[in-house]
């Protein structure tokens, strides 16, 4: 205790507890730990998203520019009805800077009626300062193994339904079922072009990632396929 003693009587007046310089490097260190503490909640958060969520990208032609526009977005994918037959895959996709945001349904047909082996549902929403008319056609998909490489389109009919909302009916002839079958479960990404109500064009790539990979297995299970 005496050696103590003497040794805080021997710090510059400064460095003393209790002095106002002590009671600041205390606040500092305080800021400091709950900076980090908000940093590390940020970093759990964020790779909760990147666990949960897969890429999403617009590329939209641009006459001003060769090379055209590129927005970044996100895809969340799960499935409805999981516990039935009647499973379906589903993604919602946000592209924020671009104003547009969608959702697609990947169900297997059970109409008898509808010459189709599965379904693929498109639904196109656009800010209301959208500058390109909505959308006018979704003339089909296509599915690529990489970002960068080419897609192969699925085979089948497309429609519009209504307003921003498109079907694709894939066929249900046996060469052609397989062959869809087999991208939909081997390739990792989704190209949907679009034709927007102005004749702009743009296409809406979707990454599968974790969470849409185990979405179609789960539902390609359940369907037995």
């Amino acid at each position: 205790m005496l050696r103590a003693a003497r040794c805080s009587k021997s710090l510059p007046a400064r460095f003393a507890a209790g002095s106002s310089f002590h009671r600041c490097v205390q606040t500092a260190l305080a800021t400091v730990v709950v900076l980090l503490a908000s940093l590390w909640i940020a970093q759990i958060a964020a790779a909760q998203f990147n666990k949960d969520n897969a890429s999403a990208i617009l590329y939209q032609e641009d006459l001003s520019n060769s090379n055209g526009l590129q927005f970044d977005g996100s895809a969340r994918w799960s499935t409805e009805d999981p516990s039935t037959d009647q499973i379906a895959v589903r993604a919602d996709i946000e592209i924020p800077k671009a104003g547009m945001a969608a959702q697609l349904w990947l169900r297997r047909n059970n109409d008898a009626t509808l010459s189709a082996s599965h379904t693929i549902e498109i639904a196109l929403q656009f800010s209301a300062d959208f500058p390109h008319d909505g959308a006018a056609n979704v003339p089909g998909l296509l599915m690529r193994l990489g970002a960068t490489q080419r897609g192969v389109p699925l085979k089948g009919r497309a429609e519009k339904v209504t307003t921003n909302v498109f079907l694709l009916d894939l066929s249900a002839v046996e060469i052609d079922m397989q062959s869809n079958l087999r991208l939909l479960k081997e390739r990792d990404w989704i190209d949907i072009p679009i034709v927007y109500g102005d004749g702009r064009r743009a296409i809406l790539a979707i990454e599968k990632g974790t969470p849409g990979k185990e979405a179609f297995a789960a539902a390609f299970a359940a369907w037995q396929q």
